[in-house]
């Protein structure tokens, strides 16, 4: 039985200690350092456990809080990249030498291996009729293998600078695997024959998923997650973050929710079936290595690249989100007009306000001097230039508000009709669903 520390997790709620006890972030139920690189994790078919690729040795916890459970060494000189459950009890583990482990966790014994590559496993993947296991790995070949035995069905020559991601699709007659070279290809199961290829990202493919609506979903490090239409083979959505790169790309089970783990600390969260964009979870302050999404959708797992883990309940962290609960446009009123803007925050933690103009010409937003708690990022420039292809104005919220409201003004040079969007941010990085508001905005008067 490995032991190790808890950590208080505060972050930007406090200073970071160590002890038994923490605070976890808002929506959060719990969290625990790991002491390092971490390289894979997965939950249990049942929900009940985390699985974690912790170099020589795989760790299990309990899925509702974090807490240890035992930890399975490795066969000498074993260091486990990928993971996946079996069934309850077994687990697949793909190893840096190319090697397929199958291990029974209540035995700790290795049940079979197979070595189906020449490098290393970053991927792998079970069939939905556990008939057969997949493994990318950095040789360039895609495995497809029986089990339980591991025999070889198929090695297929997938991607010459190296596969990184497998997924089966809902009904297990397709293989997905991603690569170096920003390709996805498609081959029949269990025939091996390749259906398709797309050139799907201008970087590695590191995450494949297939969507309950036969989609694919793919993470590239060129910084996108985006969505297939494999029947046409085109891009039906394309989630773009703005940062270098885009680990791994999680739907939520049942839908609704799309998890980006990226490359600037930071999960990305979106609707699923819409533009909408959620939040950005602070918490990690190293680059996340992996997301993923308990069986029933209950929790969400987020790991950084140091080791950082946290546990999320997501129905608790998506009613944490912020809400505008009105806006009123006031008209001209002198030299300018000024919107009121109404929000709720049940967290109390309200950190800022975006404007984004969607229609009209540049226009000058300014914080009217009767908003208490509100100031422009910069702090103290008084005015924000908006403009249909600058960047949203910011405003900072000072204070703790449950409910609040804020003023902020408009400068117009001549009449024109105005579409504005505004969402509020909390701490923890949750949006609120985006308002528009347009209005027929007026030039000073003479």
């Amino acid at each position: 039985m490995c032991k190790w520390a808890l950590l208080i997790l505060v972050s930007i709620w406090g200073p970071l200690g160590l002890g038994k006890g923490f605070v976890p972030p808002p929506g959060a139920v719990a969290a625990v350092e790991l002491g390092g690189w971490v390289a894979d994790l997965v939950f249990s078919p049942d929900g009940r456990y985390l699985a974690l690729a912790v170099r020589d040795r795989i760790e299990l916890r309990t899925a509702d809080d974090l807490a240890s459970v035992g930890s399975m060494s490795l066969p000498e000189g074993k260091r486990a990249y990928a993971l996946a459950f079996v069934d309850e009890a077994r687990l697949a583990a793909g190893c840096a030498d190319g090697t397929i482990l199958l291990l029974d966790f209540p035995s700790s014994s290795v049940i079979a291996q197979s070595r189906p590559h020449a490098g290393r496993v970053w991927g792998i993947a079970l069939s939905p009729d556990g008939e057969h296991l997949a493994s990318a790995s950095d040789d360039g070949t895609v495995a497809l293998l029986w089990l339980p035995e591991l025999s070889v069905l198929h090695i297929l020559a997938a991607h010459e600078d190296g596969a990184c991601s497998v997924a089966f699709s809902r009904d297990g007659s397709l293989l997905a695997s991603g690569g170096h070279d920003g390709a996805i290809r498609l081959f029949a199961v269990p025939s091996g024959r390749e259906v398709a290829r797309i050139k799907a990202h201008s970087a590695a493919v590191w995450g494949l998923g297939f969507c309950p609506e036969g989609f694919l979903l793919s993470a590239g490090s060129d910084g996108r997650a985006v969505m297939w239409d494999l029947s046409e083979e085109r891009a039906v959505r394309v989630l773009a973050p703005g940062v270098k790169r885009v680990r791994e790309a999680r739907l939520r089970p049942g839908g609704g929710l799309i998890a980006l783990a990226t490359s600037d600390t930071k999960v990305f969260l979106w609707s699923e079936g819409e533009e909408a964009f959620i939040g950005r979870l602070l918490g990690h302050k190293a680059p996340l290595w992996a997301v993923t999404f308990s069986p029933n959708g209950e929790y969400l797992a987020t790991l950084s690249a140091a080791g950082r883990l946290i546990l999320w309940d997501v129905a608790k962290l998506l009613a944490l989100r912020p809400r505008i609960t009105g806006i009123h446009y006031s008209g001209r009123m002198g030299r300018a007009q000024y919107i009121v803007v109404s929000f709720a925050d049940p967290n109390g933690d309200a950190s800022r306000v975006t404007i984004d103009l969607v229609q009209g010409d540049p226009v000058t937003v300014f914080v009217s001097s009767f908003s208490v708690g509100l100031e422009t990022r910069p702090s103290g420039t008084g005015f924000a230039p908006l403009g249909p292809r600058s960047l949203p104005a910011e405003f900072l919220i000072q204070g703790r508000w449950k409910k609040g409201a804020f003023t902020f003004g408009l400068r117009v040079d001549e009449p024109q009709r105005l579409e504005l969007r505004i969402v509020v941010v909390d701490a923890l990085g949750l949006s609120s669903e985006a308002r528009s508001i347009g209005i027929e905005a007026m030039p000073p008067a003479p």
